[in-house]
């Protein structure tokens, strides 16, 4: 178990021995920078957890243990936004440029956690939507036999032309609104499915960005953290442990992980996308849109006012958003953030290393937080966003 995951130690290594000596709480939470892994992490612990076989190898021949590593597990359920087409994308250049087993189990996971989101348990399968639906799940699953890992590489023609349609299909599976957020009917549909009869022993059910849960739907969901079903385990996660509500926070154990250091990102990236890396930065491979020089931009603009260069570069920020997913503006403001703290921590190790007063940086990143929930709350247009947080900040 967990033989994949490159870095991340010490709480790796605590959830193992919690597990293995029977310590791990029925709830927990996993709490880390986007693109650390945790959803790994996450489905390796179910994986450990519906083991029949009791070691959990990677390799493991128990028919449980297939059945996780393929994300097809009856036993195991996944709810919440995530980056879907980001990862489907590396991951199917990745088997396009080296197709292999590994490659194979790499790609057919990526897209697997986006339909499996959409699993009927969750929806009402008299819908007229939720069938046809289904019907392009199908049509995906019938286009993952192509890559399946136990059979030999297709030539690479097929492979393209297998990747292009998977891709596409998911396209419009990945925009649908029921995979950006976490409905109260969703929680009832799960908490209705952990008192049905599992089919290997135990129940994983998989949160992820728990924060993203409408109230309705943290209400329904501390109810059955309050009265959860005997071998079941929730497993949540989130960039923003300080967005969890309270009274669900008081019932997850928290794991928490860290950014990854520049040579485990240039690790994963070798070793699991079978890429070189330019940057050794996976939300930079991941994106492919340099927000990070966007932010550094906008931030030179903010503290040198005058001339048109804001407006150029909310322009092009504003482009990339739209090239990119809905996460996108999300993203550009946690570049924002994170080179806020960047240069917080220089002025605070040596005073007078940066530009900035550190009373001025507190005051944008209070700014920068209030506009990140413009956006990812209110869902208010991002460009605006932009140029209100440029006036506030501007102002300080």
């Amino acid at each position: 178990m967990f033989e994949n995951v490159v870095g991340h130690g010490p709480p790796v290594a605590q959830l193992s021995a919690d597990r293995a000596e029977g310590r791990l709480p029925r709830a927990i939470l996993l709490h880390g920078p986007e693109y650390c892994g945790k959803l790994t992490i996450a489905l390796e612990l179910a994986r450990g957890l519906t083991c029949t076989a009791g070691d959990a190898a990677w390799n493991c021949s128990c028919r449980s243990c297939g059945l996780q590593r393929l994300l097809i597990h009856p036993d195991t359920v996944m709810i919440g936004p995530r980056y879907f087409m980001q990862e489907i994308r590396v991951a199917g250049d990745a088997y396009t440029r080296t197709p292999s087993k590994p490659t194979a189990y790499l790609f057919i996971r990526a897209v697997r956690k986006l339909t499996r989101r959409y699993d009927a348990l969750l929806w009402d399968e008299n819908d007229a939507a939720t069938q046809k639906i289904g019907a392009a799940i199908a049509t995906i699953d019938e286009l993952l036999e192509v890559v399946d890992p136990d059979r030999e590489p297709p030539d690479a023609k097929t492979v393209e032309k297998t990747i292009r349609a998977i891709r596409s299909a998911c396209d419009e599976l990945a925009s649908g609104r029921a995979v950006q957020s976490i409905a109260v009917e969703t929680v009832r549909k799960i908490a209705f499915w952990t008192h049905s009869r599992s089919t290997y022993g135990a129940k994983v059910v998989i949160v992820e960005n728990g924060d993203s849960m409408l109230e309705s739907a943290r209400n329904a969901f501390l109810k059955t953290l309050e009265e959860p079903p005997r071998d079941v385990w929730f497993i949540m996660m989130t960039t923003r442990r300080s967005a969890i509500m309270p009274t669900i926070l008081s019932r997850l154990r928290t794991y928490a992980f860290y950014e990854r250091t520049p040579e485990e990102n240039a690790d994963v990236i070798r070793k699991i996308f079978r890429d070189e890396p330019e940057s050794p930065s996976l939300r930079r491979y991941f994106q492919q849109e340099p927000f990070d020089r966007l932010a550094e931009t906008y931030l030179e603009c903010i503290a040198n006012p005058g001339g048109t260069a804001l407006h150029t570069v909310i322009a092009e920020t504003a482009a990339a958003f739209k090239r990119g997913n809905d996460s996108a503006p999300r993203y550009f403001l946690e570049e924002l953030i994170a080179l806020i703290r960047r240069v917080w921590r220089a002025e605070s190790q040596s005073p007078g290393a940066a530009p900035f007063p550190l009373e001025r940086l507190e005051l944008w990143r209070l700014a920068i937080h209030r506009h990140y929930d413009h956006i990812t709350v209110r869902n208010m247009n991002a460009e605006l966003v932009l140029h209100a947080l440029a006036v506030e900040m501007e102002r300080v």
